[in-house]
């Protein structure tokens, strides 16, 4: 199995060091393509990594990363993509568990644990889903699963359309979405990824209009006539009250946004997608707390 690591840089020429380097310093039965992605203006000042035959160094004129990560996908061989930021890294062992669960399974996407760190190096907390399977509900609902602690299969990256540059940020969540209506999801119990966060952290990341990106990514998935069918599918594979409830609280906020628009019709419609998921089981406790959550609607 070929991986191809993406790595768009944009920081500090020893972070993006450290990134590369985590990844050429993998073990695994397979090979492995490096594809560094220069975005940040000015010319990379040498480094030894990129000696490495493995390793291509391509230009990019300070686009929007979406349009740096599909450039770097499109010429890349690999069977699966990891995309890595510049500020983090891989931890020993990452690619062996991610390559063996998507050669054993076919998921195309497969995700292990994430460490987050803050600007110091300092670790501030673990991560550790575990949800596999059939996933959209989970997307659908704000869950999201790092791009830096996954592979994703490359012809299910291009079947659905690549990163969608209208989004300056969420753009990972909104991949997912795309990825788990038609495709199931693996994990594995290992930490794989350490992933940098934090008010000084991800500055590619515009997170002031992080609110907007998610109703939009919603909303798109919404008019997809496949979702209320995957939605169920999901959900009756996971049977998640909680989830159920926060789809709920959407579709009622999309359908409230609707008519005060006069889009009549498609309010309607979302308020009985709301009607039909409030039935799916008996209502319960975290059902009604999410549902009744003060979150974003």
């Amino acid at each position: 199995m070929l991986v191809s690591a993406i790595i768009a840089t944009y920081e500090r020429d020893e972070w993006l060091a450290r990134a590369v380097n985590s990844v050429l310093s993998q073990e695994f039965p397979g090979e492995l393509e490096v594809i560094v992605v220069n975005d940040n203006g000015e010319p990379l000042k040498y480094a030894p990594w990129q000696d490495d035959p493995r390793v291509t160094v391509i230009t990019t004129q300070r686009v929007n990363r979406c349009f740096a990560w599909n450039t770097a996908a499109s010429i890349s061989r690999g069977d699966y993509i990891h995309i890595l930021g510049d500020d983090d890294m891989l931890l020993p062992g990452a690619y062996a568990a991610l390559v063996q669960a998507a050669g054993e399974t076919g998921a195309a996407w497969v995700y292990g644990w994430q460490e987050c760190m803050d600007d110091a190096g300092n670790l501030l907390y673990t991560v550790k889903p575990v949800r596999r399977g059939k996933l959209f509900a989970v997307a659908l609902a704000g869950g999201n699963i790092p791009l830096q602690a996954s592979l994703v299969s490359r012809a299910a990256f291009f079947n659905v359309g690549g990163i969608d540059a209208r989004f300056v940020t969420l753009e990972d969540l909104e991949l997912f979405k795309r990825i788990t209506m038609s495709y199931t999801v693996e994990s594995v119990a290992r930490t794989v990824a350490r992933i940098r966060v934090g008010p000084q952290g991800a500055t590619t990341t515009k997170w002031a209009v992080a609110k907007e990106m998610g109703r939009m990514a919603r909303e798109l998935a919404f008019a997809d006539p496949r979702c209320v069918r995957c939605i169920i599918e999901s959900l009756r594979e996971m049977r998640d009250d909680g989830i159920r409830g926060k789809l709920v609280r959407y579709y009622l906020g999309s359908a409230w946004r609707h008519l005060l628009n006069y889009s009549v019709l498609t309010g309607l419609s979302r308020t009985g997608v709301a009607a039909m998921l409030s039935l799916l089981g008996l209502p319960r406790t975290v059902f009604f707390k999410e549902l009744f959550s003060k979150g974003d609607s």
